[in-house]
């Protein structure tokens, strides 16, 4: 193991870097559409296709500060009917909320994310979430997923009333974990929200989580980039 004597907390992202997103979502959207008999305006496949699209066009707004977090849940699922040719005054009245309760009690995580963040702990890291999930959502995903015992510090948007990549989100991570930026590393799959984010706020490394092996020009000021948790415990 690589001697790395300075770094004592590792921060991760939620959703898409230990929590499967796009899986439970999935699986949600499926178990809604025959619930709803959406079947009557469009087939399954092209409702989790067409959510999942847009919701990460909604996120990416949301990252750039463009929309509300009010403005993301509510506005996903009528664009999404709308794509699909149907009316979307037909979105059953709090279906967005049906949906998050759903998902968020849904339990399929990445590969080796148990593992991983065990072996951490027992090499004495100690660790934390700084999500830009909101609080309700993100703390039953990590019950449900079993996830919640390895964390001291759940940071989300709503707490720290900004989202990353704004450094007032990280400098609050450190606030409420009692770290310093020297201490540090930020685990996470977006580039830009993640890596970059903690970089910027002077974390010592921003690690991009990356399984499709994206490529990245040379100049991006990324520590680290990986594409299986497991990598983690040869850097740490």
């Amino acid at each position: 193991m690589p001697d790395c004597p300075a770094v004592t907390h590792v921060f991760f992202d939620l959703d898409h870097t230990l929590w499967d997103f796009d899986r439970n979502a999935a699986d949600t959207l499926r178990a809604l559409h025959t619930a709803y008999d959406f079947g009557r305006w469009f087939p399954a496949d092209a409702f989790v296709t067409t959510y999942t699209h847009i919701n990460h066009q909604a996120w990416e707004r949301f990252h750039r500060g463009l929309i509300t977090q009010t403005e993301l849940r509510g506005s996903r699922f009528a664009d999404t009917f709308r794509a699909l040719g149907a009316d979307p005054a037909r979105v059953p009245v709090g279906f967005g909320e049906t949906f998050i309760a759903e998902c968020s009690g849904r339990a399929a995580t990445l590969p080796h994310a148990h593992t991983v963040l065990a072996g951490l702990m027992r090499r004495g890291y100690r660790l934390h979430i700084v999500t830009n999930g909101f609080r309700d959502s993100q703390h039953r995903k990590l019950a449900a997923s079993g996830l919640a015992g390895f964390f001291g510090e759940v940071v989300t948007t709503d707490c720290a009333g900004c989202a990353k990549p704004d450094p007032r989100i990280f400098h609050h991570a450190l606030e409420r974990t009692g770290a310093t930026p020297a201490a540090s590393w930020m685990v996470g799959d977006s580039l830009a929200a993640d890596a970059r984010g903690a970089l910027a706020a002077g974390w010592a490394a921003g690690v991009w989580f990356n399984p499709a092996r994206e490529a990245r020009p040379a100049t991006e000021p990324v520590t680290h980039d990986i594409a299986d948790l497991r990598e983690l415990l040869k850097l740490l």
